[in-house]
């Protein structure tokens, strides 16, 4: 990007009016089908490799629980685009507001959203995010013109620089996806062909020249997935005409061939699909999966319907299944996927208020024993068990250890954290038993209790001197006693002792009857 000379505007300075955005609830687990308007968190570890035959799933997709909306932010615009991507964990907005402008937010680690902030400089009919290199990228295209601008944010200094005009133009805005070491740019050559182009840019920021492909159509997403670069776009011309039944197809590339696009039907056949398909892909708790939504508009409803499938466990793209209904015939919706949720970002406009609502849904894929969960709905099993590594198998286990995974207790595994050395099965919490050597992770505190404790700590030895001291009677040097008054050997080192041997026998006759004083060596013994 450097070599496009984008400027750094600062972002405090603009017209379009923030949005404020509302804490973002605790995830409700009562499935919902149906909202007004709506942005998804979908936590997904779940499925397997992608291919280009449509398979079926759709029990599969049906049976999830989807998690009530929770609505984080109202405003008032005449219309809606919005785009969604991930960066080094953190998700990112973008929405524009037309005609008032295109505004930026982020979610906080805490799960809250910050006010939506103003980028001065662009004014867009449409937009798509994503993350290259470190970097965001943001591909808007103006109203009422086949010209295409690139903006990017830095994350270490919170600024957006550009945007500036890229050196070729589509019909509509073009898939933008990151790929290996490159950035991808599907698009539609302007006219009546539709014939779809492809062109690459570096880290440096240099575009190559457009190339023609195979592929005819428009409004095009791309994902990296797999080792390939995948395709999803609309058919033309059915689809622009308004006379399509819906479908959606997909083709994927190598990096010199793409393949024969293969159909998707992702409408109900009585509406049209207007909404761009969006893909993401989901590789994350040994699971692999390519997911795909797309929106088709009933006009005479004025209802809108997103449609989901996904292609998971080699078997294909499922059956697509009605995700939600909006009420609303004109919509705007995207997809982004991290390491650990998808994330779908819908954004509309209603008839006069123009009101939009950004809500927030989680989506549980049920996991196998053994995966990760944090909720026993999130499991297969419906149970989720939280445990700690035993290695030295005493019952207890290290409390760094601690891991919430599907199924009930595994083998290795304690319910019981606390263990302070789990490399030696005598060092435990409750342990009685006293030890002369350190133990297996050094040190004495054989009880973890977070010190040692002495066995024969520091006493006064006043009365431990004499035979007679040794009186059955009085046993005032039952001991044993340090033969220094008021001190004690470390654990671990020896020291000379005093004590005392009582005839058990003796019924209260002279000292020589009754008892013997013994001084010897002794080593300090610890817990």
């Amino acid at each position: 990007m450097d070599r496009l000379a984008l400027a750094a505007p600062n972002l405090a300075n603009s017209d379009a009016a923030p949005l404020a955005l509302l804490l973002l609830g605790r995830r409700d687990m009562t499935p919902s089908r149906s909202t007004a308007l709506l942005l998804t968190l979908c936590l997904l570890p779940a499925c397997a490799t992608e291919i280009d035959q449509v398979g079926s799933q759709e029990a599969a997709l049906a049976a999830q629980d989807w998690s009530a909306p929770t609505t984080l932010a109202n405003t008032y615009y005449n219309q809606h685009i919005v785009s969604v991507a991930f960066l080094n964990g953190t998700a990112y907005a973008v929405v524009a507001t037309i005609p008032n402008g295109v505004s930026f937010t982020h979610r906080q680690p805490n799960g809250v959203w910050t006010a939506l902030q103003p980028m001065p400089g662009l004014n867009t009919a449409d937009l798509r995010l994503t993350a290259f290199n470190g970097r965001l990228y943001l591909l808007t295209q103006p109203v009422n013109t086949a010209t295409l601008e690139l903006s990017r944010y830095e994350p270490a200094t919170a600024t957006w620089s550009g945007p500036s005009q890229l050196p070729f133009e589509s019909v509509k805005l073009p898939g933008f996806a990151a790929h290996g070491n490159q950035l991808y740019l599907l698009g539609s050559q302007p006219g009546w062909s539709h014939a779809m182009w492809l062109t690459t840019m570096d880290a440096q920021g240099t575009f190559q020249p457009t190339q023609p492909t195979s592929l005819q159509g428009n409004e095009a997403a791309l994902v990296s997935h797999h080792g390939r670069l995948h395709a999803l776009f609309r058919s033309w011309p059915d689809g622009y005409s308004g006379e399509g039944s819906g479908d959606v197809l997909h083709a994927s590339f190598d990096g010199s061939v793409w393949t024969a696009p293969a159909t998707i039907s992702m409408g109900n056949g009585t509406s049209i699909l207007r909404g761009k398909p969006m893909a993401a892909s989901y590789v994350a708790d040994g699971f692999d999966c390519l997911h795909v939504t797309a929106m088709d508009e009933n006009y005479m409803a004025n209802v809108s319907t997103v449609w989901w499938t996904s292609a998971c466990d080699d078997a294909g793209f499922a059956v697509p299944v009605s995700l939600f209904n909006v009420a609303n015939a004109f919509a705007s919706h995207s997809l982004a996927a991290s390491a650990s949720e998808l994330l779908v970002a819908h954004a509309v406009y209603g008839s006069g208020s123009g009101d939009i609502d950004i809500a927030a849904r989680s989506y549980h894929y049920p996991r196998a024993d053994g995966q990760p969960c944090t909720w026993a709905s999130d499991c297969a099993s419906a149970l989720c068990t939280t445990s700690y590594a035993d290695l030295d198998g005493d019952g207890f286990g290290s409390t760094a250890s601690s891991a919430s995974l599907c199924g009930p207790l595994p083998a290795g595994r304690s319910l019981t954290p606390r263990d302070c050395c789990d490399l030696d099965g005598r060092v435990r919490p409750g342990q009685t038993q006293y030890f002369s050597s350190p133990g297996g992770c050094g040190g004495y505190d054989y009880d973890c209790t977070g010190a040692a404790v002495q066995l024969y700590p520091p006493r006064a030895t006043s009365g431990c001197t004499s035979l007679g001291s040794c009186m059955l009677r009085t046993r005032s040097c039952s001991g044993p006693y340090w033969t220094t008054a008021n001190t004690a050997p470390a654990c671990g080192v020896a020291a000379s002792w005093r004590t005392c041997f009582l005839e058990t026998a003796c019924k209260g006759g002279t000292a020589s009857q009754c008892g013997a004083l013994f001084s010897m060596s002794q080593t300090q013994a610890c817990r």
